[in-house]
């Protein structure tokens, strides 16, 4: 059987608009890419390090190296369960907690077994195909889209461009004050006033 390749690089994403929360703003998101090689095969998981709970590149890059020192990643194929179980109990001394690189690295192997057997992720899941439209809308619940601090004009632009993109429920990021908030949530009711929207609240570190 071929040996496993498991490695994970940085992987850095310019965004479209500035990320800004109560807590501060980002241009780019510095995720990590995880790739398995396996025969001919390729597989991917991607890791999104918080800040907020103590990760960065460098600490999930540490952690799937020191996994993949200590153990034995080619019987993970045939069980991803034992993975899974693996990831959740490696600890600090070993390379440090990290909640996305473990969920990347399973990520990867989910991936990695979908092209051995030729099916999609879905089929192994669920019994008929989730993502197929009916009389009353896809089967899976719709997704929110996050509309993140700032000027007004931008927040116009970026609600304009979320409904124009199948958009129907947006997470309005809030927290620099009363009157500022409220200036958000008005300007964005007005964008959505003749569409049928969800609008959230999260006002989160504010």
């Amino acid at each position: 059987m071929p040996k496993l390749n498991l490695s994970a690089r940085p992987l850095n994403l310019k965004l479209k608009y500035p990320f800004t929360i109560s807590r501060g703003s980002m241009t780019q998101a510095k995720n990590v890419l995880v790739s398995i090689r396996f025969d001919d095969m390729v597989a991917y998981g991607e890791a999104a390090p918080s800040m907020y709970y103590g990760e960065d590149q460098s600490s999930v890059i540490k952690f799937i190296q020191a996994f993949v020192k200590h153990r034995p990643i080619d019987d993970y194929i045939m069980n991803i369960q034992k993975l899974s179980d693996d990831l959740t109990s490696f600890n600090l001394t070993q390379g440090g907690f990290s909640s996305s690189a473990r969920l990347a690295t399973e990520m990867a192997f989910w991936d990695l077994v979908g092209k051995i057997n030729n099916k999609s992720l879905y089929q192994f899941f669920f019994q008929d195909d989730p993502f197929i439209k009916n009389g009353n809308g896809y089967k899976l619940p719709q997704t929110s889209f996050t509309i993140g601090l700032d000027n007004v004009m931008v927040i116009e632009e970026k609600v304009n461009d979320a409904l124009s993109r199948g958009y129907n429920i947006l997470k309005i990021k809030l927290g620099r004050g009363y009157e500022e908030d409220l200036r958000i949530l008005d300007t964005i009711q007005n964008v959505v006033k003749d569409r049928k929207c969800t609008l959230r609240v999260d006002a989160n570190g504010g």
